[in-house]
């Protein structure tokens, strides 16, 4: 986990500090604040030796908040560090083909990423900018206590490698830009501490999540 985050740490950086030889700071620079709906599913795997059983964990649509800080490294590419949070209720567990219906579990996701955006130019004087990119970096998921066991304490949080794709359009107003954008997200590579299955298995799993967004990007 924290060989994870130190990595992701370091891409930031160096992709900050390649822009700020490029551009110098103060130039091309601007903060995203966003928010929007999601919906989210995280499959995880309890595996032995002599057994293995897949779940997925359904969510029911919720939110996503964030803020990104980034800077223009040429005309039309943007290096940016973003943080975002996701949250909803888990409306089913399906399990081999069945589902069960649970209450009080909640998905969270977090995630930490090092993007690269390129805007589509659309001549001087336009409104519009589309543009298109991802990322990558440090996912936390966390499903929640699990009511199965009185005795068990749930599924702990764990860390993965995260990812995102997406687009958007940016449109002009005021001193900025309002953001519309699709997202592609996904953390891998999750390895749960857990009370809920017996010692032998392991649990592991990776989470999806799609969302719509909504943001103002305030140019420096």
């Amino acid at each position: 986990m924290k060989n994870l985050l130190a990595t992701t740490a370091i891409v930031t950086a160096a992709m900050a500090g390649t822009t700020a030889n490029a551009q110098g700071f103060g130039s091309g620079a601007y903060v995203n604040i966003f928010g929007g709906y999601d919906v989210m599913t995280t499959t995880t795997e309890a595996t032995s030796d002599a057994d293995s059983l897949e779940f997925d964990w359904e969510g029911a649509g919720g939110f996503n908040l964030g803020a990104a800080v980034g800077l223009e490294i040429s005309s039309g590419l943007r290096a940016e560090a973003e943080i975002s949070y996701s949250t909803q209720d888990v409306d089913s567990v399906s399990l081999e083909g069945g589902s069960v219906d649970v209450e009080d579990v909640t998905l969270t996701n977090t995630y930490l990423l090092a993007n690269v955006w390129y805007d589509v130019p659309m001549g001087a004087g336009s409104l519009f900018t589309p543009y298109v990119g991802g990322g990558l970096g440090a996912g936390i998921v966390d499903i929640g206590e699990v009511d199965v066991d009185a005795d068990a304490d749930g599924i702990d949080p764990a860390t993965g490698l995260a990812y995102q794709v997406g687009a958007g359009v940016q449109v002009a107003v005021g001193p900025g830009a309002v953001d519309l954008s699709y997202r592609f997200r996904g953390v891998v590579a999750l390895e749960f501490d857990n009370d809920v299955f017996a010692p032998e298995f392991t649990l592991e799993g990776s989470s999806v999540s799609n969302s719509l967004q909504a943001g103002y990007i305030l140019k420096f």
